[in-house]
């Protein structure tokens, strides 16, 4: 794996979060075998030291603005579109659910800030919501992936943003916005076994 993507895994980031860095950590790739202790449990803390001691990373998060997308209401009159409706799910007492599957998102009792995270997830930036919506909603999504292949689960379907508008009545506006970031201060190739 390229060094980049090894530790986007060890902190768990978007590729949108991670700043800085020389060139080589993005083309130069690198197998990583190792094994915990008896008795240790494998976590991401492991593969942080991992990087700390053979690579000499050292970093620091830090918040920054950078470019994000808002999740709003579509039309002025914020009408909700067809396939998104309040729930009558309490997710104090009941488990909310999510079902993502290539091209298909059905939702139980979830926040506009929930839907937002799982929109994050399949885009390259950090989706805000700034409805103002409170409460819990159900909902159904059917869209191509932005980053999937036509002949995917629905391939009729539009893409992404053009589904959540047309079938929730919300839209995405490009927007800067604070997201945490991890700054690379410091790496370099590993030290021999």
């Amino acid at each position: 794996y390229p060094l980049r993507d090894i530790i986007l895994g060890a902190y768990q980031l978007r590729p949108y979060q991670l700043v800085g860095g020389p060139e080589w950590i993005s083309t130069e790739h690198f197998d990583i075998v190792g094994k915990a202790p008896e008795g240790v449990p494998r976590d991401i803390q492991m593969l942080r030291t991992l990087l700390a001691q053979r690579f000499s990373l050292k970093a620091h998060t830090e918040m920054r603005q950078i470019p994000v997308y808002d999740l709003v209401f579509a039309r002025s009159d914020r009408r909700f579109g067809p396939q998104l409706r309040m729930s009558r799910m309490d997710c104090a007492v009941t488990r909310c659910t999510a079902s993502v599957l290539s091209g298909s998102i059905e939702t139980e009792g979830y926040s506009m800030a929930q839907l937002a995270r799982l929109l994050t997830a399949a885009t390259d930036r950090m989706v805000i919501d700034r409805t103002g919506l409170s409460g819990v909603f159900d909902l159904e999504l059917a869209c191509t992936p932005d980053d999937g292949p036509a002949d995917v689960v629905r391939p009729d379907a539009p893409g992404l943003f053009t589904a959540v508008q047309d079938q929730h009545g919300m839209k995405r506006e490009p927007a800067i916005g604070p997201v945490q970031v991890v700054v690379i201060e410091a790496v370099g190739r590993a030290t021999p076994d």
